[in-house]
């Protein structure tokens, strides 16, 4: 018999596969703090691919390397303490004494703070003598754009094995020395590395020289190295760490400011998982909370990292939506700042229509290296971004969002039913359809928006326009839900005159109202590959004991049934919301 190791050398799948391929995920654990993110393996380790530390949409550093006495170390644990910080420990077996049981570990914590990125490096003994050594750095800068490293060609090995591919050019990086680190710079970012003033800088050409340099822009950015030589005390610790702090001139995303509604929030139940559960969901979300740099004051949640870090119209609204047991502040910042980007003139580069809720922000053009696809800056190609912008408006209200802000969005809701009256049912039919119009936007605009998507049964792809199921759903539903809204907020019945109404779906049939098709004719309708299905869970009860409590707001009305979808209600107290038991439907 022979034993084979668990972790084996990586094998770059472009190499076997002979094309680009995005880097898989499923195996990397990520800290964050919007818009900032580390990447790496369990064990704290980074390497290509994906792993690095990023800003908005620039990967400032491809990968990092720590070793004590010249050896990474045996890893053995990792543990997380909310969405921003981990530890990973290793054995240092190499420098310790020939007991069986270890002694000495290495101790790394990483932290990512919005626009900063510490590690605390620590060695603790147990030995009965002192020990010196030296912990040693290795950081590779890197700063290529975030459709570069999707696209699985950001390092120069990729590059060199597809050069025919459309690449945005090796980024020029400024490097100057400074007395505890070094500051690397492009045009649009800059990235201070300190690493304190008991640390060593390794002699490369660029740090002998001294002051500034350029780095060849066809050339991989040099590496950086520092040293600390370290005396471990008998049964003590030593510790040095070094730090990252990266500033974007360009990007359109900063950190919120405050802290989130959530915060503080607590459940119990009969099951001390579910309550772990739901604070880790909640930290992750404190993780995805961001602004623009237009509007720093309305906070929303991004779509996900690490692709999507940034504004979309669908998945924030949904996020926002889902939130509303636990107060509208959230939703009332997510509604006004995608009303500020309403479309208000028919573009087809950009598919922004009047009355249209936008679907992604990018700090410029998004393209994909090797694929057709290149969107602008400001890309409206969604066709349910708006509806879904109505639902939360509603429900937002039915929850407390006050009327007042809610009467301020009202003119929004008007030109958002108008798109959906007009443009969004661009053939008359009853259906909310999308088609894109340019060749190089988003061929699907549905929340399963990959260009394969969307398939009739045979695996043909579905071509534009095309009418989702869902999307003919929620045109009845925001149909219903808007104008009582509207009349209950006194507002003028001219004001909802033009909402879709005469042209809806009927419950189940799929047709528009008072259509029939031909007699024999059979419906050929596109299959997707993804299904949901909810399950109702056992009634529990929450306690809330954040500090928005303080100023309690009493709910309206019970929550309309479609901000809680077959899920078990939580009744609501003041702003924090969940307090009483809640009982299943």
């Amino acid at each position: 018999m022979h034993s084979q190791s668990l972790i084996s050398t990586p094998v770059s799948p472009q190499s076997v596969i002979g094309h680009p391929v995005q880097p898989l995920l499923h195996d990397s654990t990520i800290i964050l703090a919007a818009p900032t993110q580390a990447w790496s393996l369990p064990n704290g380790r980074t390497e290509l691919p994906i792993h690095g530390l990023y800003h908005a949409d620039t990967r400032v550093l491809s990968e990092w390397d720590v070793s004590v006495g010249g050896e990474r170390g045996e890893a053995i644990a990792q543990a997380g303490r909310g969405s921003g910080e981990v530890t990973f420990t290793s054995l240092l077996r190499h420098l310790d004494d020939a007991t069986a049981d270890p002694r000495l570990r290495l101790e790394v914590t990483r932290t990512v703070t919005a626009g900063r990125m510490r590690e605390r490096i620590t060695i603790r003994s147990g030995l009965d003598h002192t020990v010196s050594t030296t912990i040693a750095l290795r950081v590779h800068p890197d700063f290529s754009d975030m459709q570069t490293v999707k696209a699985g060609l950001a390092d120069p090995e990729s590059r060199r094995a597809f050069p025919t591919a459309d690449l945005p050019e090796t980024p020029v990086v400024d490097l100057e020395t400074l007395a505890d680190g070094i500051r690397l710079s492009t045009p649009s970012v800059t990235a201070l590395l300190r690493f304190g003033s008991d640390a060593t800088l390794a002699q490369t050409p660029w740090s002998a020289a001294g002051g500034a340099h350029r780095a060849d822009a066809d050339a991989a950015a040099p590496i950086v190295a520092a040293s600390w030589a370290v005396e471990v005390p008998a049964h003590g610790t030593a510790t040095v760490e070094w730090t990252v702090d990266v500033e974007h001139s360009a990007t359109v995303v900063q950190a919120a400011g405050g802290l989130p509604e959530w915060d503080g929030v607590t459940v119990h139940s009969g099951d001390a998982r579910l309550g772990r559960w739901v604070q880790r969901a909640l930290d992750d979300l404190s993780g995805l909370r961001m602004a623009t740099t237009a509007q720093p004051d309305e906070p929303f949640l991004a779509a996900g990292a690490p692709w999507f870090f940034t504004l979309f119209g669908r998945d924030s609204l949904w996020a926002a939506r889902f939130l509303l047991p636990l107060g509208t502040d959230i939703a009332g910042s997510t509604l006004r700042l995608l009303a500020s980007l309403q479309g208000t003139v028919s573009d087809p580069e950009t598919a922004e229509q009047p009355g249209k809720i936008m679907h992604e922000l990018r700090p410029g053009a998004f393209s994909m290296p090797g694929e057709s696809l290149n969107l602008p800056p400001l890309y409206y190609g969604t066709v349910d971004a708006t509806p879904l912008w109505i639902c939360l408006l509603n429900d937002a209200w039915h929850w407390g969002l006050p009327d007042a802000e809610v009467a301020d969005l009202l003119p929004h809701l008007e030109a958002a039913l108008g798109w959906m009256r007009d443009s969004g049912d661009s053939h008359d039919d009853g259906f909310l359809s999308y088609v894109d119009e340019t060749g190089h936007g988003l061929a699907n605009q549905g929340w399963k928006d990959s260009g394969d998507s969307i398939q009739w049964r045979d695996g043909t792809l579905a071509e534009g326009p095309i009418a989702l199921c869902e999307e003919c759903r929620r045109t009845r539903t925001r149909r219903r839900s808007a104008e009582p809204s509207c009349s209950r907020l006194s507002v003028a019945p001219a004001r909802t005159s033009g909402a879709p109404g005469r042209r809806t779906c009927r419950t189940g049939s799929g047709h528009p109202s008072g259509s029939t098709l031909p007699r024999g004719a059979t419906q050929r309708s596109p299959s997707t590959r993804t299904s949901v299905r909810w399950t109702r869970s056992r009634a529990t009860s929450a306690t809330c004991s954040a500090r928005a409590c303080s100023t309690p707001r009493n709910r309206r009305s019970s929550p309309p049934a479609s901000s809680r979808p077959n899920s078990t209600p939580v009744s609501a107290c003041g702003r924090c919301r969940p307090t009483r038991p809640a009982t299943g439907r």
